[in-house]
């Protein structure tokens, strides 16, 4: 919050305060209050939102004073990798969430489908970037990330359990962290 308040100073951008109370809000409610809106399906939008859109558009418009057309793309696909993550923790608690009252979207929706969304997660990202490349060609660095995201894809979709997708998490983490950067780079040349 110190430094959130320091870089709202610096840039002149008040209404940033808005934002961050808003984040405040939303982290505290997701679990921490007697309705958890994490446990009503809602965690997946949450964190696409927050980690994703809120984050990256929040620090260019504080660094750059306006929001492009190509970092909402890029926005997205970073909260597309954001609802990955989660997803492979809903996906490998759904039964012990679904016994315990939890109502995940993994429960919602069910394993299969949660598995597909989890896909969708990490291949929407990749498409992401050849719409960012019409202006900045260098976009497509982020397409490095293919061949894992096919491999977690496939390690998802076949079925793998709680100790399974363990690895996925952390292969996920860092496809998310390597595609934040990928795409920076690329743009940072176009």
């Amino acid at each position: 919050s110190v430094f959130g308040f320091a870089l709202t100073a610096l840039s002149g951008q008040w209404w940033l305060l808005g934002v961050g109370a808003a984040a405040i809000v939303a982290a505290w409610t997701y679990t921490g209050s007697s309705r958890p809106y994490g446990y009503a399906g809602w965690g997946e939008v949450s964190v696409f939102v927050f980690f994703g859109v809120v984050a990256t558009l929040g620090t260019m418009m504080v660094q750059a004073g306006e929001v492009r057309w190509w970092a909402i793309v890029a926005a997205c696909g970073v909260g597309g990798y954001a609802v990955a993550m989660l997803l492979v923790n809903n996906i490998r608690d759904r039964e012990r969430d679904a016994a315990s009252g939890k109502r995940t979207l993994a429960v919602i929706v069910g394993d299969r489908a949660a598995r597909w969304l989890f896909v969708s997660s990490i291949v929407l990202p990749l498409m992401g970037a050849f719409a960012i490349a019409i202006v900045m060609p260098w976009a497509l660095l982020a397409l490095l990330l293919l061949l894992p995201a096919v491999g977690v894809s496939l390690a998802v979709l076949i079925g793998l359990g709680s100790r399974g997708l363990a690895p996925v998490f952390a292969a996920v983490s860092a496809m998310g962290l390597s595609y934040g950067v990928l795409l920076s780079v690329g743009i940072a040349i176009g």
